[in-house]
Formats: C-alpha cells, sequence, structure tokens
C-alpha cells in the first residue's frame, strides 16, 4: 500500500495574509508613473507605417529647385497622436547640390540629417500644404552592392518634426540598410514594405 498523503490545513487568517501581501506587491505595478503605465506608455509611443505607393521611379526630388533627379519614391500610411498622416520618402543615388542656409544640419542617433522646409511651389509635393524636408546625405551606411549603396541620399518629406517622425527615420535608414544589403543589383534596391518605428 502507498503512503498515505498528509493534507495541511491552511487557517483562514494566513490565507488571508498571503493575499494581501501578493496585492501590496501589485501597487507599484499600477501606481501612476509604475511599471504598467510606463510599458502602456511604450506601447502607445510606437508605431508602424505601411508602404502603400511605391518604390516607384520617379524623376525629381523636393528641395532641390525644380528638376529631373531620378529617385525611387514610396509613401508610407501611419498614424501619430490619434492623426492620420502620409509619410514621402525619395532615395536618389545623384549628387545632391546643397544651397548654403538652406538644409541645417542636426545629428539624431547614428545618422546626421539636414532639415529645410520645403517651398509652397515644390513640384514634387502636393500644393497647399507645409512640408517639412529631412535629408539624410551620403555617405550612407550600407553594405551589398560595392560602392553603390554609399551613394544613396535620402529625403523625408512630412508635416512637423516629431519624436515619432525622428524614430521613423532612423528604422526606416536601418530597413533600408538591410534591403541594400540584400539586393545584387540596383534594380532590386526597394523600400520595406512595413517600418516599426
Amino acid at each position: 500500500m502507498g503512503t498515505p498523503v498528509r493534507v495541511r490545513q491552511v487557517s483562514t487568517q494566513s490565507l488571508f495574509s498571503v493575499l494581501c501581501a501578493g496585492c501590496i506587491a501589485l501597487i507599484p505595478l499600477f501606481a501612476p508613473g509604475g511599471l504598467w503605465a510606463q510599458t502602456t506608455k511604450a506601447v502607445a509611443e510606437t508605431g508602424q507605417a505601411i508602404l502603400v505607393k511605391g518604390s516607384d521611379p520617379v524623376k525629381g526630388v523636393p528641395g532641390f529647385g525644380k528638376n529631373a533627379l531620378p529617385a525611387l519614391y514610396g509613401e508610407y500610411a501611419t498614424r501619430i497622436a490619434g492623426e492620420d498622416l502620409v509619410l514621402r520618402v525619395w532615395a536618389t543615388r545623384e549628387a545632391l547640390y546643397l544651397k548654403t542656409g538652406f538644409w541645417v544640419a542636426r545629428k539624431t542617433g547614428p545618422y546626421t540629417f539636414r532639415e529645410a522646409k520645403a517651398s509652397e511651389n515644390d513640384d514634387e509635393l502636393p500644393a497647399g500644404t507645409a512640408f517639412l524636408l529631412t535629408l539624410a546625405e551620403r555617405p550612407f551606411p550600407a553594405g551589398g552592392l560595392g560602392a553603390l549603396p554609399d551613394e544613396w541620399s535620402i529625403v523625408f518629406a512630412y508635416p512637423a518634426r516629431s519624436v515619432a517622425m525622428e524614430r521613423f527615420q532612423q528604422r526606416f535608414l536601418d530597413r533600408f540598410s538591410y534591403f541594400l544589403f540584400q539586393a545584387r543589383l540596383s534594380t532590386d534596391v526597394s523600400f520595406p514594405a512595413n517600418v516599426e518605428y
């Protein structure tokens, strides 16, 4: 015959003590500024941009006057602070002339960007909307096509600068670097279909 199993009785008072201790341990988790609030804030601050147009070969890049610079163009749909936005991106291998005083340098993370306010009559942008332009100029850190990746410049156009936009730019450049690394021909180069930032 097997050994008899002993059942230990737990008093109501000790069970109540255990439950109270567990509840007290959870208070910092749900308190204002606690772990739950921090996690919720981090999730709310993350975003996703979906490529809805592109990568299309185009002639013309905003911020450089009337031009026919060959580039890849794409549009990303995203939602920031409850507002639906379209983020526009151009990638070109052409050398760009940066007008003094127009493009202002700014470092964000590992990248150096140049910013400018788009002129109202820029042919490459929809009329009647103010756009901030950000340029990630070459050399662009990537590999895979020999010298080709180092020659890319990326121009972003969006309504206004924000932390979310800066995250999108950095994440886009990271993903685009990966795509360049995977490409074997210039015709293989494309924009990522999804950018989580």
